[in-house]
């Protein structure tokens, strides 16, 4: 173990048509405990999304922000967004792009005042490796249940050391998941935000042996042995009816 602790992020808050609900959901994200939180834009414009980011920004100046556009624009909109949000203090701009549009997403990087994060629709060790090749990426995200488990993702943030990039793995909506990304930046010292879901829309920490808390920004690394996974015949019970 590198670490007893890892910082976390929630990863869930969605484009509104209100502004102000979606400020409410980052305040409830806020009172569970995190100072880090995702923003899901991209539905509109950059133009007409900057009243989102500068709502956010404005009435909750002290977390981190950073911004999922989910490949929704091209290199132009992603260029104007840059422009219009690059005061807002974005930690990262992620998956501005489509993840194929590697040279694309160098360009993009190499003029961007925000830091450029992607990783999450690679599948393999290549796949970074020219992301990395290319200056197309400042912060790495695999995903464990894409990329071929836990020590293929171990040998790709061995290769992001290399290049000196960050790893935050993507991790979404699944509870093993989730265990076995805590385990891996446990053990792993390139690693940083562990990313978690809290929108109660899939089997989560139901499947953990103990419920994991989050407390002045960070979870505890679990001391179970293994991942820290058990099916809960309770929990299966309740999916299957």
């Amino acid at each position: 173990k590198y670490r007893d602790k890892i910082k976390a992020y929630a990863s869930d808050t969605y484009w509104e048509q209100d502004p102000a609900k979606m400020v409410q959901n980052v305040e409830r994200i806020v009172k569970e405990g995190f100072l880090v939180t995702k923003v899901h834009i991209g539905y509109g414009t950059p133009k007409d999304d900057l009243i989102r980011v500068k709502t956010i920004r404005e009435a909750l100046e002290d977390i981190e922000l950073m911004i999922d556009l989910n490949a929704g624009y091209n290199l132009l909109e992603a260029q104007q967004a840059i422009r219009l949000w690059e005061d807002y203090d974005i930690f990262w701009l992620e998956e501005p792009v489509h993840p194929d549009q590697i040279s694309v997403m160098r360009d993009l990087r190499l003029k961007s005042n925000i830091p450029i994060a992607c990783g999450e629709n690679e599948f393999g060790l290549q796949g970074f490796k020219q992301l990395f090749d290319c200056q197309a990426v400042d912060v790495a995200m695999p995903d464990i249940g894409r990329v071929g488990g836990i020590q293929a993702t171990k040998e790709i943030c061995a290769l992001a050391d290399a290049y000196g990039i960050p790893v935050s793995p993507h991790n979404y909506s699944s509870g093993i998941l989730l265990a076995a990304t805590i385990q891996l930046m446990a053990s792993t010292p390139n690693t940083m935000l562990l990313e978690m879901d809290t929108s109660e829309n899939a089997v989560y920490q139901e499947l953990l042996i103990s419920p994991l808390e989050i407390a002045d920004g960070y979870i505890e690394v679990p001391k179970h042995p293994g991942l820290g996974v058990e099916l809960n015949e309770r929990v299966l019970q309740f999916q299957v009816n």
